[in-house]
């Protein structure tokens, strides 16, 4: 992980490094804050006996806590899941659970995020092919990951500064139909939140931020990602993705890619259009709100004629 300062959220500062410290039997001589952590506090941690720093999460959100009580167990056990893949992860180092506070402790990785829109636009086959490795990573009998479900409202309003009319389009699109459903034997594992900020560019890349990891259908990890794309790419980089994606992947299994995927990611995200803060902190001053608002409602407008078209 990597990315410029950003400020503290952290409930007990002191008490967060002297966990770190005893996790890795060597005291903290150094941390900076990154960016990032929208649920977390994000550290780059230096101790006194060891070589490299480590990367330290803290929750502290008792309310998040409260309605997501595995968070840091499930980002643990993605991460072990993971070190037996091929895909480039931070690797876990030790986790801690409480009611109050969620720590957890992994390896740092080196490398740059990609947010400039002509290379962005350049790698869109290479993050394509990220979500088809993810998929294609192996579930062992057991693991404890949770199913995949919606985080769109049950009663969703169009937002007010969206083109109202597409809006309540998209949410009776989206009450007609229902997610494919799966037999337990067919689900792969999911990110959940794969974007241009949690990968990491370096020889190759690397995907960082594992705590939405569930299990699910494969179509589920695809909305969310062409949303990014489409808003910091384009449009039409956002549907270049999901054919490459396509290309890679056997779809006899699961059959052609549904648009309600990308609704029920864009109603996920009311009432605001997305959170913009991150992407200006990376360097795109450009992705004002209006723009961001803007560049959603032609995506949905978009994702809405390509959804009739396929009926």
């Amino acid at each position: 992980m990597t990315g410029p300062l950003d400020s503290c959220r952290c409930h007990d500062l002191v008490a967060d490094l002297a966990w770190a410290a005893e996790a890795v039997g060597s005291p903290v001589v150094a941390h900076d804050h990154l960016v990032g952590g929208i649920s977390s506090t994000v550290l780059r941690c230096r101790f006194a006996d060891r070589a490299d720093p480590l990367v330290l999460r803290v929750i502290d959100d008792r309310a998040l806590l409260a309605r997501e009580p595995d968070i840091i167990d499930r980002e643990a056990e993605a991460l072990g899941i993971l070190a037996r893949s091929t895909l480039v992860t931070p690797a876990l180092i030790a986790s801690h659970d409480a009611p109050d506070v969620g720590r957890l402790l992994m390896t740092w990785l080196e490398g740059r995020i990609v947010i400039d829109r002509e290379d962005l636009d350049q790698r869109v086959p290479a993050v394509a092919a990220l979500a088809a490795e993810i998929a294609a990573t192996p579930l062992p009998a057991g693991h404890r990951l949770s199913p995949w479900r919606s985080w769109a409202r049950a009663n969703p309003e169009p937002p007010s500064w969206g083109d109202a009319g597409l809006w309540r389009h998209a949410i009776a699109f989206h009450r007609a139909g229902e997610p494919p459903s799966l037999t337990d034997g067919a689900v792969v594992l999911l990110h959940r939140d794969l974007h241009p900020l949690n990968i990491l560019w370096s020889d190759g890349p690397a995907v960082v931020d594992w705590v939405n990891a569930c299990v699910g259908h494969p179509h589920a990890e695809l909305g969310h990602c062409r949303w990014n794309l489409a808003v910091t790419a384009g449009p039409v980089a956002a549907d270049r993705f999901l054919d490459h994606y396509m290309e890679l992947t056997d779809d006899r299994a699961y059959g052609p890619y549904s648009r309600w995927w990308d609704v029920d990611s864009l109603l996920d995200k009311l009432p605001g259009p997305g959170a913009t803060s991150a992407w200006r902190a990376v360097g795109r001053a450009d992705l004002t709100t209006d723009r961001v608002a803007a560049a959603t409602d032609a995506f949905l407008r978009r994702v809405l004629r390509g959804a009739e078209q396929e009926s």
